[in-house]
Order: C-alpha cells, then structure tokens, then sequence
C-alpha cells in the first residue's frame, strides 16, 4: 500500500536464521510507537513461546559477537564498539578529540601489547586520593572543591578514569 509508513515495519534484513534455531519472526507487530533500539536491532519472539520479545543487537548479531540481551537501551548506549548510541540518534562522545585511554583502545578494538599495558596501564587511585587530598591541604583550599565543575572539567581532561575517584 503507498500510504503505509515503513517506519512502522518491522525490518529483519541482514538477520542470519539460522544462528537464531529458538527464534522468529513476532506474531504480530507493536501497538504502540516503536522504540529507537529498534533502529539498531531486532525484535523477535521464541518459537516455543510467542509472547516472549527479545531485542537483538544488529552489530552483535552481523559480527557474531551475542545472540541478545535483556537491557537493550543501556546495551546500545554503552561505550562499545559498534554501540554507543543515543536515542535521538547521535552517537556520543565520552572523550575529547584525540584523546584515549588504554582503556578506551582496548574498546574500540586496539590490542595493546601486555609489556605496554603493564608499564602504562595501572591508574593507581589511592595515591591519586592521596595526592588530591594533600593538595588541598597544602593550599588550604576548601573539600568541596572537588565538587565544583570546573575542577571535575580539569580532571576529566588531565585523566578521565581518575574524575570517577574522587
């Protein structure tokens, strides 16, 4: 019909049946307005109980990584490769352009070299705690000081794994 929004269709190109043997095709369609994980997956349903929906990740599923998971949203946002979606669409950034974490490589695929990472990788947070504290004390500088944006903006640039131990 030319008057059928294809929004509203359920789209399974790409999906591999055969690595889904317990799955189908829903029943039916959704009622309501189809949620925006649905842009990066797809919705099926156990053959041997229809009314169980399942979301499977469109990434993970073409490069064999999982069958599903039970969190779709939280999952396609999460800093991963092939993942960190947002709802409008708009991949989020959690670093500034160029700058990386063993961490962030390792997530976006990089294999590090172990001698590498054993010299560089260790981010050692209770002398980081330490340092902090007596910084403040040396300058006589207030505790909320930590709170403060400005100084949470200095850290996360400085390191981005230390902004979450203070």
């Amino acid at each position: 019909d030319e008057d059928f929004d294809e929004r509203f269709e359920d789209n399974f190109d790409g999906i591999d049946w055969k690595r889904l043997l317990e799955f189908m095709k829903p029943l039916r369609t959704q009622k309501h307005k189809k949620s925006w994980i649905y842009r990066h997956g797809y919705q099926v349903c156990l053959r041997s109980n229809p009314d169980r929906i399942y979301f499977i990740c469109r990434y993970c599923h073409q490069h064999k990584v999982t069958l599903s998971t039970s969190t779709a949203a939280a999952y396609l946002q999460a800093n991963q490769r092939g993942h960190n979606h947002t709802p409008s669409g708009v991949l989020k950034s959690h670093l500034l352009p160029g700058q990386k974490t063993l961490a962030g490589l390792t997530m976006n695929g990089i294999i590090i070299p172990q001698d590498m990472g054993n010299v560089i990788g260790n981010f050692n947070i209770q002398a980081f705690r330490l340092a902090a504290v007596s910084w403040l004390v040396k300058n006589n500088h207030p505790l909320r000081e930590f709170k403060t944006p400005a100084f949470k903006a200095l850290i996360k640039v400085a390191n981005l794994e230390a902004l979450n131990t203070l």
